[in-house]
């Protein structure tokens, strides 16, 4: 290891960096025999009574104790030296700082384009090419400006002049390119690394959403929560409040793009990269449900289906393993006109999919959400023996229950939105079938809008 200081003397270039007649000592040697304590010793010494500059790269620890210690140590150089840090966490960037962060923004989409033909070709080499270049300018805008992103892909295509190599660079996920150890992935990897075991966890999930979904902090509300993900530190805070913070911290390490906070809820959506960072460190656990999917692997256990496909027995997985179920067709919605006029359902389902039966034995999470024309359950519903979460929501059509609810013992949470049907039969005393629920611990039926009990 090496340690390289610079010490920049501007009294007579009135601080300008780029002035020729500011001097710039530099001071390079061997540091790996020294211990911590030489070693602190030694930069004491040269940064004595001098001005200084000292760049901090990539900065992860986030102890503030270790950057006070850090202050005090640097102390000894003359009024007018400076330290400069660079990180992907807003929290730190807080810490260290003594004046507002720079938010650094992105290339523009001709600078990404001219970056990206310098990685891509040797010089003067791209007029050769102009179908591969037009290929580079769709490419490029996968790269949302980011130099590490543009090079990478850039440098994946270099002298590589196969028409179909760079139509399938523009339309695959970037984790299944061939990497080098400074490209962006294994630093974007780094950043996940780098989290909490608890967020990491988390963080996975996001794979089970389409690209450029719109979030809401609801969401992962329920979803992490229903997974037991959510874990509160003393026993006393709020889950609203747990997911709100592990949503806050995804934030400040910049995973979360285009976040709105509105106090009470907010709203975020992330970068496709992010995405495909998810869905790898997810693994083959989750599977995005598609058109093209023709069999799923045995061993997935979060499912989430994105496109109104028909799904036979024959594509549902043999193995029994799927633990989450999560429709996520995207309909319009005819009462609203702005960015709501969007939701996530299945709307020409009338019951739901025989295929359902292969998770029985072991689905403990089921959300059934914007089924605006679901009529019933099938009874198989009952049979199964680990469900744990059974959530109905925004199902108005629904009339009732299947008749064996009394069979799903280990169901504790039964929660129940916008069922007008549903709410009239089994809501809590008063209800008609209300016997059939009443053994389940925690039931919740919200009352329909504009209907008093």
């Amino acid at each position: 290891m090496h340690i390289i200081i610079k010490i920049i003397n501007f009294d007579s270039a009135a601080s300008n960096f780029d002035s020729a007649s500011a001097s710039i000592v530099v001071h390079q040697e061997n540091i790996n025999h020294f211990d911590i304590e030489q070693l602190q010793s030694r930069l004491r010494r040269k940064l004595y009574g001098k001005r200084f500059l000292l760049v901090l790269d990539d900065i992860w620890n986030d102890d503030c104790v270790k950057w006070i210690e850090l202050k005090d140590l640097i102390k000894v150089g003359t009024v007018g030296s400076k330290v400069m840090a660079t990180t992907r966490s807003n929290s730190i960037a807080s810490m260290m700082g003594t004046v507002p962060s720079y938010v650094l923004k992105g290339l523009s989409i001709e600078n990404c384009l001219s970056l990206f033909v310098k990685w891509a070709f040797k010089e003067g080499e791209e007029d050769k090419y102009p179908n591969l270049v037009e290929i580079g300018k769709e490419i490029v805008k996968k790269c949302a400006g980011v130099p590490l992103v543009v090079r990478t892909l850039g440098s994946c295509l270099f002298s590589k002049f196969d028409l179909n190599k760079w139509e399938l660079a523009r339309d695959s996920e970037m984790w299944t390119l061939e990497q080098k150890q400074n490209d962006i992935l294994p630093a974007l990897k780094l950043s996940y690394d780098k989290m909490p075991s608890y967020l990491r966890h988390c963080f996975a999930y996001i794979a089970m959403y389409p690209k450029d979904h719109t979030f809401y902090a609801v969401e992962f509300n329920n979803l992490w929560t229903v997974l037991g993900l959510v874990q509160s530190r003393n026993g006393s805070e709020m889950q609203e409040d747990i997911v709100r913070e592990y949503i806050n911290e995804l934030n400040s390490r910049s995973f979360l793009q285009d976040f709105k906070d509105f106090g009470y809820f907010c709203k975020f959506k992330v970068h496709d990269l992010v995405h495909d960072l998810a869905f790898y460190v997810a693994k083959k656990e989750f599977v995005v449900v598609k058109s093209h999917i023709l069999r799923l692997p045995e061993r997935v256990k979060h499912l989430s289906i994105v496109e109104n496909v028909s799904i036979c027995d024959s594509l549902f997985p043999k193995s029994r393993s799927v633990r989450t179920i999560l429709f996520l067709i995207k309909v319009s919605n005819p009462k609203y006109k702005d960015e709501t006029s969007v939701y996530w359902g299945f709307p020409e389902l009338l019951s739901l999919p025989e295929w359902i039966v292969g998770a029985s034995a072991t689905l403990a999470t089921l959300e059934i959400t914007n089924f605006p024309n679901l009529k019933m359950f099938l009874e198989c519903l009952t049979t199964m023996s680990h469900l744990k979460r059974l959530y109905i929501i925004d199902c108005p059509q629904v009339l009732s229950l299947p008749c064996g609810m009394h069979r799903l013992t280990t169901l504790d949470d039964l929660r129940i939105y916008g069922c007008p049907e549903l709410y009239r039969k089994y809501r809590r005393r008063f209800g008609e079938y209300w016997p059939m629920i009443s053994h389940i611990k925690h039931v919740f039926i919200g009352e329909p809008r504009g209907e008093g009990e």
